[in-house]
């Protein structure tokens, strides 16, 4: 079973949150060097080793349902030259060229206090179908992406196959 923090404990068990959770949000490729690390708040956060900027963004994890391939859905707003790493001053839209448009691009949401730096939850999604406009850039978020190709036989009895069985 998983352990929570107190503080994560204190929130879950009480009417009047003290304090409410903050999500981070980590974007990177694997190939890159740079990552780019943002917080759902107004200021900045520090923690974990790293300054994860403030920044606003929305997000839906990936549903479940029945007889089909679970995806969410990842929308920042498109601030053009505004560097997303404050130690290289790389912006979104030069990082995104520089790991070919976002092809094999990943996100990682964690979810922990600003009193309490501790992991309550860690989620790493592949990102796909990655969107830029002049207002927005939005992708899609997948658990394995690989996954929606893999199939759990290695051969299916069609009638192009198997026409004696059919």
């Amino acid at each position: 079973m998983r352990e929570f923090s107190n503080t994560a404990n204190e929130n879950l068990l009480s009417v009047n949150a003290q304090e409410p959770e903050l999500v981070l949000l980590e974007i990177y490729h694997p190939d890159h060097p740079v990552h780019i690390r943002l917080c759902l708040d107004s200021q900045d956060f520090v923690g974990f080793g790293h300054t994860w900027q403030a920044f606003q963004f929305s997000f839906t994890l990936p549903d479940d349902k029945d007889r089909q391939f679970s995806v969410g859905n990842l929308t920042m707003v498109n601030i053009g030259a505004v560097p997303l790493n404050p130690e290289t001053g790389l912006t979104f839209s030069r990082w995104l060229d520089e790991v070919d448009g976002g092809r094999g691009v990943k996100v990682r949401f964690i979810q922990t206090f600003r009193s309490d730096p501790f992991i309550e939850m860690d989620l790493l999604f592949d990102v796909d179908g990655i969107k830029v406009d002049q207002q927005t850039v939005t992708g899609q978020l997948a658990f394995n992406k690989q996954a929606q190709n893999n199939h759990a036989v290695a051969r299916f009895f069609t009638p192009e196959w198997a026409p004696g069985v059919f």
